[in-house]
């Protein structure tokens, strides 16, 4: 709807510095243009200008119906516009440009700008334009059709409107279809509906004209025509006469009806109902020979009427402003617009916990295509939240945790309430107490109010401090060792700061605190445990807790056999030593360094050297003494003299 009128200065500067093109159809009363011809017959002076502007025209190729095989084409139409008074305009007509090319606009507007300033024409492709104007005028309103389609792409299109000669409307339109309505006119002035080029200079390609009217009839008086939600509510008052009198609405000129009523003689008044929300409507009166009156009249959207429940909101709590009742989901907003207790997230209402208190929450939400934008106001009551501290007493605290280990632990909870505690339930501190001896204790606590939480009452707990178990400072050492055929101490001794250490031979055995002895050449096992002082437990004796004690052997011992002396051959065998002694094992001999040893003593028949070696075979607790090239008696059997045993006899007869 264009009720405020603006001229726009540059296309008035074109109107007057450059001549202009029309082709357009004129819009005559039959009846006017009956008294003009009467009036034309009368004066020849105004019918030879008349045929001389037409003979113009002609020459340039505007005026009448113009063929040509251009691409470019329009067609403007009237449908029931004019005035009734002196006469009234009927019907419809084809436009008086049906086709017409590019290049005919510009050679028709070149030879008339040449004429008058030898203006250089811009370019314009040869697309096909096609221009549909359609024009319906009734009392003071004026509405209009645009089909606009293939135009320039480097050329604009405008619309203009002009009222007496005063441009009324000016708006570029593109490709499509596009509508509009103007209400307030001077029924009294001609007006032109030109659609126009936006190049200079300007021409147009498409027109209507209205001629003005001195008296205007309008059979119906319109009292109210209101839009209220989705419905337009009418008061009008009907003068019949001879013709009956129509109401029609539309949601868009050129559009078919949505509702029609023949209307009563005189007052008439009813609602339209079921029409689209918030839709500009035109509503026209017409007879059976033209519209009378046309009207914008846009509906409303409708009014929602939301509802939300107030919201108690304890801290640590998760909540959201929920609205329901809405239709088309809207987009939403939130804020608080009163208290402090709470924040609220704009975008989707989520609420954030600030303080105890109250505070009003403002969901908005915007309009929509039928409803209206609107908002509602939630109280949010927030409370704070009983005190979620859990405690226990603490576990495994022992001997050794004395002055050190807190009594007490807090399993869960916030850390912004100050928390007391106490070892009688009369004495308090924030300092958490520690365990100062063994045995069983009670631990008393409780938690001061907080900005966010209750205050938590006098609770309490129980524990234990155990004893610590025992554990060996120095182990026992196992002491080297070797056999000396006397007891001797197998380790040298543990010791403990937390009892008192025990020694066995036997894991199952009895433990006492003298340290082990062995005597013999072997491995021992001495096992070793504490017994707890009244803080601490036994160290139980386990057959990991030992140490690996080993006595060994001695060296054996030999007193070294003697050779006998003065041995002399006699043909017999003799034995070559006396026996050598060793209280660590058996003693052996052999005549070889490598043969084999016994307990025999070596003999000898022949004169000669003997070497008798010797060894000792250990016993239990005596290491062998090996046979060496060293561990030898050298012996001797002299060679026995020679004896006569029979007397030398003469032998006769021998002669010298």
């Amino acid at each position: 709807m264009y009720t405020n009128f603006v001229d726009i200065p540059e296309y008035h500067d074109y109107y007057e510095e450059f001549p202009t093109v029309y082709y357009e159809n004129v819009y005559d009363d039959p009846r006017e243009k009956e008294e003009r011809r009467e009036r034309d017959s009368s004066s020849s002076s105004a019918n030879s200008g008349a045929t001389a502007g037409v003979a113009g025209a002609a020459a340039l190729g505007v005026g009448g119906m113009i063929s040509s095989t251009g691409r470019r084409s329009g067609r403007s139409e009237t449908s029931s516009g004019g005035r009734s008074g002196r006469g009234s305009v009927t019907g419809s007509s084809s436009s008086a440009l049906s086709r017409i090319s590019a290049s005919q606009i510009i050679a028709t507007t070149f030879i008339a700008l040449v004429a008058v300033a030898g203006f250089v024409l811009p370019a314009i492709d040869n697309a096909e334009l096609s221009v549909d104007l359609s024009v319906d005028y009734g009392g003071e309103t004026l509405s209009y059709t645009v089909s606009l389609g293939n135009y320039s792409a480097n050329t604009n299109y405008y619309i203009v409107v002009t009222e007496g000669g005063t441009v009324v409307l000016e708006k570029q339109i593109f490709e499509g279809y596009q509508t509009g309505v103007l209400q307030g006119l001077d029924g009294t002035k001609d007006h032109k509906v030109e659609i126009r080029t936006g190049l200079v200079p300007l021409y147009v390609v498409d027109s209507a004209v209205i001629p003005g009217q001195d008296i205007i009839y309008v059979p119906v008086e319109v009292n109210s025509l209101t839009g209220v939600s989705n419905t337009i509510e009418y008061d009008v008052v009907a003068k019949v006469n001879n013709s009956p009198v129509s109401m029609g609405v539309y949601a868009a000129e050129g559009e078919e009806a949505v509702f029609t009523k023949v209307l009563d003689e005189g007052t008439n008044t009813g609602v339209v109902t079921d029409l689209e929300y918030n839709h500009e409507y035109v509503v026209k009166f017409f007879d059976e020979k033209q519209t009378h009156i046309i009207r914008a009249v846009t509906t409303e959207r409708d009014i929602q009427e939301p509802s939300a429940s107030p919201i108690d909101f304890t801290y640590g709590e998760t909540e959201s402003v929920i609205v329901t009742g809405l239709e088309e989901t809207p987009v939403m907003s939130y804020e608080v617009i009163s208290g402090t207790s709470v924040t609220v997230d704009a975008s989707v209402g989520a609420l954030t916990w600030v303080s105890a208190g109250e505070s009003t929450v403002r969901a908005s939400y915007a309009e929509t295509e039928h409803y209206k934008a609107g908002y509602i106001d939630v109280t949010v009551t927030t409370v704070k939240a009983d005190s979620d501290l859990t405690f226990a007493a603490a576990e495994g605290l022992t001997y050794d945790d004395i002055g050190t280990g807190e009594l007490i632990v807090k399993t869960a909870g916030n850390g912004q309430q100050v928390i007391q505690y106490s070892l009688d339930g009369d004495t308090w501190t924030t300092t958490v107490p520690t365990a100062s001896a063994i045995g069983d204790f009670t631990i008393y606590f409780k938690a001061d109010e907080s900005p966010c939480y209750n205050a938590l009452a006098i609770g309490s707990v129980s524990g234990t401090v155990s004893k610590a178990d025992a554990v060996m400072a120095t182990l026992p050492v196992a002491n080297d060792l070797t056999y000396t055929g006397s007891a001797q101490e197998l380790i040298s001794a543990g010791t403990s700061d937390d009892g008192t250490v025990k020694y066995s031979l036997d894991v199952g055995g009895t433990f006492a605190t003298d340290l082990p002895t062995g005597t013999n050449a072997d491995t021992y096992y001495v096992y070793y445990m504490v017994e707890g002082d009244a803080n601490h437990n036994d160290l139980a004796p386990v057959t990991e807790n030992r140490v690996t004690v080993t006595i060994s052997k001695a060296d054996s011992t030999i007193t070294v056999p003697a050779a006998v002396v003065g041995l002399v051959y006699n043909g017999s065998a003799q034995e070559l030593i006396s026996a050598g002694t060793s209280d660590d094992g058996t003693v052996k001999y052999s005549l070889d360094v490598g043969g084999t040893f016994a307990t025999d003593l070596p003999t000898g028949i022949n004169a000669g050297s003997y070497d008798v070696f010797y060894m000792v075979e250990g016993d239990a607790n005596h290491n062998d003494l090996a046979p060496a090239s060293g561990n030898k008696v050298t012996v001797t059997i002299d060679k026995a003299d020679s004896a006569v045993t029979q007397t030398p006899v003469a032998v006769a007869g021998l002669i010298y």
